[in-house]
C-alpha cells in the first residue's frame, strides 16, 4: 500500500513519453498486473482504506488514459472486466456508489441466446462488445479524454463487423431464428426473436451502407418480413410494434426497393390475411398521436417517396472490375449466387428500381382509400 502513490506518479510520467508508454502497456498486458492490483484493492475494501482506494482508482484511470487498444482489449476480457470496473467505482470526485457497477454486472445482467451460437470466438466478441459499450456509456464518461472514445468506438466497430458477417453467412442459424416466428407457439420466444432482430439492426447501423443493403437482402430471404407481419398485428403490445417498425424503417433507410418489391410480390401471390401494407396502414390509424402510429406514417411516406431514389455513386471502371472479381471469388468459395440472381422469400427480384412505379400504381389502386378513410370520414362529417 505504501508504494501506491509512487506507482501513480510513475504511470503519470510514463504517459508523457511514447517509448515509456509502449513499455508500460506491454508490462500491464503481459504480467497480470491488474490481477495483483485487484488483490490489493480487495484488501483495501476490507479495511475501508479510502485513501488507498482512491489511489488505486487513480492508477487504473491513468492506465485507461494511455488510450491503447491493447489495454482495452485486456480490460474487457471476462476474467478482468468486473475487477477493473470495481476499482473504477472509487472516483473521489463523483459519488458512484461502491459496488454499483459490479452489482449490475453480477446480479442483473443476463445474456440470452435466441438460438445457440456454436462459434466461441463470436460469442466472446458479443460479450466484449457489450463490455466496451458499458465502459463507454456507464463507467468512463467522467474519465475519458478526446482520444479515448475513438479507440473504443473502433474496437466496437470491428467487433460488430465480425459479428454481423458471421450471422449473415450462417444460413443454418438464420433459418433457426426466423423459423421460430413461423413454427413456434411460444410468445416469449417469438418476442425474443423480434428483440434480437432489433438489436442486430442497431448493431449494423454504423457499418458501410453497401454491407447493410446486402445484409438486409440476405435476411429477407430467410424471413425478415415475417418479423414485421408478426409485430404489426392488431393485438401486439406497443413495445413489440415499435420494435418491428423501427427495424422496418432501418431497412427502408437502406433499401426501399427491397420493401416495395416484397409488397408487389405479395399482391401477385395473395395469401389469406392482411398484407404488409395493410398492416402498416392499420397501424397508422390506431392510437392517434401514439409513437407507433407516427412511425407507421413515416413508413408509408418513405415507401411513397420517389424523389430520392437510392443510387450508388459511380465508381471508376478499374474499381468496378475489382469488385466483380471479388464477388466472383466469394460466389465460388461459398457456392452461392449473387443476390440479384436470386428471388427473395416471396419470389420478388431486386434487379432494378423500376418497382417504385409499380408500387405507386399498386398503392393508389389498392390501398389509397383504406389509408385515407379516416380523413375522408372527417371530410364527409364537415
Amino acid at each position: 500500500m505504501a508504494s501506491l502513490a509512487e506507482i501513480d506518479r510513475i504511470i503519470r510520467e510514463s504517459s508523457q513519453s511514447m517509448l515509456l508508454r509502449d513499455k508500460l502497456v506491454s508490462f500491464i498486458t503481459s504480467t497480470g498486473y491488474f490481477e495483483e492490483l485487484h488483490e490489493l484493492h480487495g484488501t483495501c475494501e476490507d479495511l475501508d482504506a479510502e485513501d488507498e482506494l482512491h489511489l488505486i482508482y487513480s492508477i487504473v484511470r491513468q492506465i485507461v488514459l494511455l488510450n491503447d487498444s491493447s489495454i482495452f482489449e485486456y480490460i474487457v476480457k471476462r476474467e478482468n472486466f468486473i475487477d477493473v470496473v470495481g476499482m473504477l467505482e472509487y472516483d473521489p470526485q463523483h459519488s458512484i456508489g461502491h459496488g454499483k457497477f459490479r452489482s449490475f454486472l453480477q446480479n442483473r445482467l443476463r445474456f440470452k441466446e435466441v438460438v445457440s451460437i456454436d462459434d466461441e470466438e463470436i460469442k466472446s466478441k458479443i460479450h466484449q462488445t457489450f463490455r466496451l459499450q458499458y465502459l463507454k456509456d456507464v463507467v468512463l464518461p467522467h474519465i475519458v479524454d478526446e482520444g479515448t472514445i475513438p479507440i473504443i468506438n473502433a474496437l466496437i466497430y470491428f467487433n460488430n463487423a465480425q459479428i454481423a458477417s458471421y450471422l449473415q453467412h450462417n444460413q443454418k442459424l438464420l433459418k433457426e431464428i426466423f423459423d421460430i416466428l413461423q413454427d413456434s407457439e411460444d410468445t416469449l420466444q417469438m418476442r425474443d426473436v423480434v428483440m434480437f432482430v432489433k438489436q442486430f439492426s442497431s448493431l449494423v447501423k454504423n457499418l458501410p451502407a453497401q454491407f447493410r443493403v446486402s445484409l438486409y437482402r440476405t435476411l429477407s430471404q430467410h424471413g425478415l418480413f415475417s418479423v414485421f407481419e408478426y409485430t404489426l398485428q392488431e393485438d401486439r403490445d406497443a413495445d413489440l410494434k415499435m420494435a418491428g417498425v423501427e427495424v422496418l424503417l432501418s431497412v427502408l433507410e437502406q433499401d426501399r426497393a427491397l420493401v416495395r418489391s416484397y409488397a408487389l410480390a405479395q399482391s401477385k401471390h395473395r395469401r389469406e390475411g392482411p398484407t404488409l401494407v395493410d398492416l402498416i396502414i392499420q397501424g397508422s390509424k390506431q392510437n392517434i398521436s401514439d409513437d407507433v402510429q407516427l412511425q407507421c406514417w413515416e413508413v408509408l411516406r418513405s415507401l411513397l417517396d420517389t424523389s430520392q431514389q437510392q443510387q450508388q455513386q459511380p465508381m471508376p471502371q478499374a474499381q468496378q472490375q475489382q469488385q466483380q472479381q471479388q464477388q466472383q471469388s466469394r460466389n465460388t468459395a461459398t457456392n452461392e449466387a449473387d443476390w440479384f440472381d436470386r428471388p427473395n422469400e416471396s419470389g420478388a427480384n431486386h434487379s432494378d428500381n423500376s418497382d417504385a412505379d409499380d408500387f405507386l400504381a399498386l398503392f393508389y389502386g389498392t390501398y389509397m382509400r383504406s389509408a385515407m378513410d379516416t380523413l375522408l370520414t372527417l371530410t364527409i362529417k364537415v
